[in-house]
């Protein structure tokens, strides 16, 4: 199960804070697959490499992310280890990305979301850049404010690499994926 985190809503498409979501439409797009509304989610499923896979984007906002996903682990027979988070980081530059096989939410609220209702944060996640504020800008403002034209490439790029990386992920493990695409 890939989790892209975002907030729903046109206001919010395209900002810094929905990079999770962009990542799992283009991974979607790419596996031909339309999303469907299930109890507060978009929930598109396949096959691939031999294993189902489930894509969901919930549709509360970020800091209630983690409220409608134990419900679809429950519901698919999910185990931790096999349920993968996709979420923006300012402590990345922007169009990194960074995946590990758990750890703590970094101080995001959507992470800080699904930690509590799941009661752990053993789970794998990919991590994306979305680089630092100006020193006088406010980070709220910062994540939901939009891609400049110029980082528009850059994160297009990071978000083919996230496909890329769970394509990878499903061929092969984490492990190896973690070695090919986190390199410095």
């Amino acid at each position: 199960m890939f989790v892209g985190l975002g907030n729903p809503g046109r206001e919010y498409n395209e900002t810094r804070h929905n990079v999770g979501f962009m990542s799992i439409q283009k991974l979607a797009d790419h596996l031909k697959v339309k999303f469907q509304k299930k109890n507060y989610a978009l929930i598109a499923e396949t096959f691939y490499a031999n294993k189902k896979v489930v894509m969901v984007m919930p549709q509360t906002f970020m800091n209630e992310s983690g409220k409608v996903l134990p419900q679809f682990l429950n519901q698919y027979e999910v185990p931790c280890q096999q349920f993968y988070v996709v979420f923006d980081d300012m402590n990345l530059p922007l169009g990194k990305i960074r995946l590990r096989r758990s750890g703590s939410s970094g101080g995001h609220h959507g992470m800080d979301s699904i930690i509590e209702a799941l009661g752990t944060s053993d789970f794998p996640r990919i991590r994306i850049g979305i680089g630092q504020p100006a020193q006088a800008a406010n980070g709220v403002d910062y994540v939901l404010g939009k891609f400049s034209s110029s980082e528009h490439g850059i994160i297009d790029d990071s978000t083919d690499q996230v496909v890329k990386a769970i394509k990878n992920i499903l061929n092969m493990d984490l492990e190896d994926t973690m070695q090919k695409f986190n390199g410095d």
